[in-house]
């Protein structure tokens, strides 16, 4: 996963990202996909109102630990993902030291089939307790 990270664009991990996109998307739907990318392992204070910041931060990569493939036709597959990560938060003033604690997340990932599967969506990211780790992966 962390392989198609875009930090930033022309660097290899957005040439990557960007090769696995769905060539179709338009404007909007290439700009939700980048920001959950980007967003994915990041808990925001409040959800609703990004300028409150961040709670907690991935501090490294991220790693696919499970995968389910959830539904299925000829042009679209829908999967929940599980990924593990190393969870970064300050306490109450920026000059608390870092804390950090393992962390796990799940998402959606929609594909869409052209001529190969591309990345179309990803959504409903959110923290869960832990990731069943599976020979599917």
């Amino acid at each position: 996963m962390e392989g198609y990270r875009a930090p930033g664009q022309g660097s290899p991990a957005n040439r990557r990202f960007v090769a696995i996109l769905d060539k179709e998307l338009t404007p909007d739907e290439f700009s939700a996909v980048r920001a959950a990318n980007e967003g994915l392992g990041k808990v925001w204070r409040n959800k609703d109102n990004e300028l409150e910041g961040i709670a907690s931060f991935p501090t490294g990569d991220l790693t696919l630990a499970d995968t389910s493939l959830t539904a299925l036709d000829s042009s679209k597959a829908t999967l929940q993902i599980c990924y593990t990560y190393v969870a970064g938060s300050y306490g109450a003033t920026i000059n608390d030291p870092l804390i950090e604690k393992p962390a796990a997340s799940e998402a959606t990932v929609e594909l869409r089939k052209t001529d190969n599967w591309y990345l179309y969506s990803i959504t409903n990211d959110h923290v869960v307790p832990g990731c069943s780790a599976s020979p599917k992966v």
